[in-house]
């Protein structure tokens, strides 16, 4: 449920749109981050599963995460529950 989009960047940012957004709401971004965006269901455990299983399938071991409206709140969680595979934010 993850979409890796490469931007030839050192570092990967988790892009977390709520239930009732599209992930196209992130479409106009321009940060220095390769992107991990989420097209799955904004629901904690669900996500959180789903992203642990992303980040070993690509050989992620920290990114960093903006969430937006119920992906703020996913983001959140899973940045308190996995502090160690969270990243220092650049932009």
């Amino acid at each position: 449920m993850f979409k890796l989009i490469d931007r030839g960047q050192s570092r990967t940012l988790v892009l977390i749109a709520g239930w009732a957004f599209d992930p196209a709401v992130f479409s106009s971004l321009e940060l220095p981050y390769n992107y991990l965006v989420w097209h799955g269901r904004a629901q904690t455990d669900y996500f959180a599963n789903r992203l642990q299983e992303t980040l070993i399938k690509v050989h992620l071991p920290k990114v960093a995460l903006l969430g937006w409206s119920q992906g703020a709140y996913l983001a959140a969680n899973f940045a308190k529950k996995n502090s160690g595979q969270i990243g220092r934010a650049h932009v």
